[in-house]
């Protein structure tokens, strides 16, 4: 695990909590450096975890807040490699996982576009492209097959980009990685049979596309989460 550098403010205002009672997360970049403010509310002093790890699942950084029920920490990211990486906060009554890049020494945050829909059993998500920039970019559609324990995925527009997917758990054991050679479409499905309940994320690469969704296995079922998306420079190192 990297030494990343943290400085810790405490703080009550940062923002009013008053509004809500549930927990709020805000998480910022910092501009012009490759460092991030982190900020949390309404944690009616339970335990918290913040974490940091790259996309293989590695820990790049681990802290915790207790006793509190606001806190902000900056986290300078200088020396980590360019890449996707995920930042996890996290306790017994929620939990909430931001994934972003690393480039050219600034940061860029994924997008979120929506949770997963749950009809009888069966989920669907879609990603689609950020822009309008043309026929090749990436289209993704992510279904459940409800108790069966399949995840079925599904791109199209590849312009034989090589596909790179990886299955993992957020505790960060990976469970499944493949690289193939896609023409202009990929279709798998992923058997999720004997992984243990807990929570997840699959992470999609194809050409200058990342995808992240993040799912759960409750009982041998698939249930979808959030999906998040990014479309990285040409030339990043990843």
């Amino acid at each position: 695990m990297k030494t990343i550098l943290l400085n810790v403010m405490f703080c009550l205002l940062f923002f009013n909590p008053a509004f809500s009672a549930k927990p709020i997360v805000h998480v910022n970049a910092v501009e012009g450096k490759p460092a991030l403010i982190v900020q949390v509310a309404n944690l009616e002093k339970a335990r918290t975890e913040v974490l940091l790890k790259d996309m293989d699942g590695r820990l790049e950084y681990s802290g915790h807040i207790s006793g509190r029920n606001g806190h902000s920490l900056k986290l300078n990211l200088e020396g980590l490699a360019e890449g996707a990486y995920l930042l996890g906060v996290s306790n017994r009554n929620f939990r909430e996982v931001k994934a972003f890049i690393i480039a050219g020494g600034q940061i860029r945050f994924f997008e979120s576009q929506g949770a997963g829909t749950d009809v009888e059993g069966l989920g669907r998500n879609a990603s689609q492209p950020l822009s309008n920039r043309g026929r090749g970019d990436v289209i993704a559609n992510i279904r459940t097959a409800g108790g069966e324990g399949l995840l079925n995925v599904q791109l199209s527009n590849l312009r034989s980009k090589p596909v790179h997917t990886r299955i993992t758990s957020l505790s960060g054991l990976n469970w499944h990685q493949e690289v193939e050679t896609a023409r202009n479409g990929f279709s798998r499905n992923y058997i999720t049979k004997g992984m243990p309940d807990g929570a997840y994320y699959l992470f999609v690469e194809a050409g200058q596309t990342r995808i992240v969704q993040f799912f759960e296995i409750d009982k041998g079922h698939v249930v979808l989460g959030s999906i998040q998306r990014a479309e990285v420079p040409a030339d990043m190192k990843s």
